[in-house]
């Protein structure tokens, strides 16, 4: 069952760079935007979403890849 609808970040991308802490998506849910921040930084490996998506609580939005300290 869908919780709400995905907005990704423009960043969000294959090959896109995402800062820990950044803003990665938001989720519309019942007319209420909901922020969406990255745990962790690292490149954008492959999505599991689209903007407009239905998606639920604690579903992957995307895969992230670990770079070396420093180089976001």
């Amino acid at each position: 069952t869908a919780v709400g609808f995905v907005k990704l970040a423009p960043d969000v991308h294959v090959g896109g760079k995402v800062a820990k802490g950044s803003l990665v998506a938001t989720v519309d849910v019942l007319g209420v935007a909901v922020e969406v921040r990255a745990d962790h930084g690292g490149i954008v490996a492959k999505l599991r979403c689209a903007t407009g998506d239905p998606v639920e609580y604690g579903q992957e939005l995307f895969l992230l890849e670990s770079v070396g300290e420093g180089k976001l």
